[in-house]
């Protein structure tokens, strides 16, 4: 995607129409051959893939690029400390955006396939043996965001499943695959990073809270953030995100907290951090698998799982998020 960074913005939304068809299956950011390249200058030549002999994938992947939505260990302003983790709150004491004291809660946990594989499963044995009351549905969709609506549209999601669930509480693990150009509805693109791309995507953050918290912001929203990984699109796109995130968050009306995954797994240069430490215990831990991307199954238990629930019970007891 760097080569495109420079272009007009014209010829940057020919170039993603082009390569639109090579993204229907896998949205998520992608690494491109020399030879996509010339297939996509040739592209451009043959009038927007119109041409009969050039077809809509002129922009061939040579290898996708795996990335992971993995929230981990939050770090701390005003509420919970753990290391150098933080959880940025959205509300003081004297606010209305307390939660309401529950003894059972219908729990909505929702993200992409760290959600489906690893961040669900945790979060539903967690739930079963510290709130055995409380019941927690899940959806993961795989390489899903807030970024490409064609692909997958979790805005419109959210009135059927409330319809369908009827929670009082969702947890939210999306943002790293976001680390791309935004599809809008007329089908045409928006550079990452721009002015324009920033208001979008607040816009979609802020629409998600409305929906999920309710007219009466009665429901509490948990938000964890993108997490970092290797290459360009994280070290830059990584931080916007989840300053997007904060500051929607903190605007909202409603009970949210933003678990910043990105910064517990960058170092001080903005580098991502390989390895961890479990508060209150000795050693540092490995937290990425061989790919030096996802996190190993450790990681995700000790630092996802636990803070989501953290919040939970937080929440649970009337606290303020």
């Amino acid at each position: 995607m760097l080569f495109l960074d420079g272009l007009p913005d014209d010829i940057f939304d020919g170039a993603m129409r082009c390569r639109i068809c090579s993204w229907r299956q896998a949205p998520s950011s992608c690494s491109v051959s020399v030879h996509a390249v010339v297939r996509i200058m040739v592209c451009f030549v043959l009038t927007a893939c119109g041409h009969s002999g050039v077809r809509s994938e002129a922009l061939e992947v040579a290898s996708q690029r795996r990335v992971i939505d993995i929230p981990v260990e939050p770090r701390d302003t005003d509420l919970l400390e753990l290391g150098r983790a933080r959880t940025e709150v959205t509300a003081s004491l004297h606010s209305l955006r307390r939660c309401m004291p529950m003894r059972t809660a219908r729990i909505y946990a929702l993200g992409s396939s760290t959600m489906a594989s690893l961040l669900g499963p945790a979060l539903k044995r967690i739930m079963k043996r510290e709130w055995p009351e409380a019941s927690l549905s899940k959806w993961g969709k795989p390489s899903s965001g807030l970024a490409r609506p064609d692909f997958h549209d979790w805005p419109r999601q959210i009135p059927k499943i409330l319809r369908r669930h009827k929670p009082d509480m969702f947890v939210v693990s999306l943002g790293t695959n976001d680390y791309q150009a935004v599809r809008l509805r007329n089908g045409s693109w928006v550079r990452p990073g721009t002015a324009r791309w920033k208001r979008v995507y607040a816009s979609r953050v802020r629409k998600m809270l409305q929906l999920m918290s309710g007219p009466s912001r009665s429901r509490a929203v948990i938000w964890v953030g993108p997490t970092s990984f290797p290459g360009e699109g994280s070290k830059t796109l990584g931080p916007l995100i989840t300053k997007i995130l904060r500051r929607e968050i903190r605007a909202f009306g409603g009970p949210a907290v933003l678990i910043d995954a990105y910064g517990a797994t960058t170092d001080d240069r903005n580098r991502p951090r390989d390895k961890f430490r479990i508060p209150g215990k000795r050693g540092w831990h490995q937290m990425r698998g061989h790919d030096g991307i996802h996190l190993t199954i450790g990681a995700v238990r000790a630092l996802m799982a636990r803070p989501v629930a953290d919040s939970v019970s937080h929440c649970r007891k009337g606290g303020v998020l």
